[in-house]
C-alpha cells in the first residue's frame, strides 16, 4: 500500500503563520505511531509515511490551541488549515 501524507499551514487568530507549533495526531481510524510536526518560520507542516483514513491533528503553541480534521486517500496528499485561538 502506498503511504500518503498530510500538509498544511498553522495560523494565528489574527490569519498569520505560526512558526513553531507542534502538530500531531491525537486520532485517526488507521493504526498510527505517535506522529507530529513542528511548523516552519511560514507555519507549514508535513507529516509522512500515512495510510488512507480519517485524521484528527492538534496544533500548539503557548497558550495557542487549534485542531482539524482530515481525510486522507491512500498514497494521497491532503490539506488543512489549522487555526490557532
Amino acid at each position: 500500500m502506498a503511504k500518503g501524507s498530510i500538509i498544511g499551514m498553522v495560523r494565528d487568530e489574527k490569519g498569520g503563520p505560526v512558526a513553531g507549533a507542534t502538530v500531531a495526531i491525537t486520532q485517526s481510524s488507521q493504526p498510527h505511531r505517535d506522529m507530529a510536526a513542528i511548523t516552519s518560520g511560514d507555519g507549514s507542516f508535513r507529516l509522512n509515511g500515512l495510510r488512507g483514513g480519517s485524521y484528527s491533528l492538534e496544533a500548539r503553541r503557548g497558550n495557542g490551541l487549534g485542531g482539524a480534521s482530515v481525510e486522507l486517500v491512500e498514497g494521497g496528499l491532503a490539506t488543512v488549515e489549522i487555526a490557532l485561538a
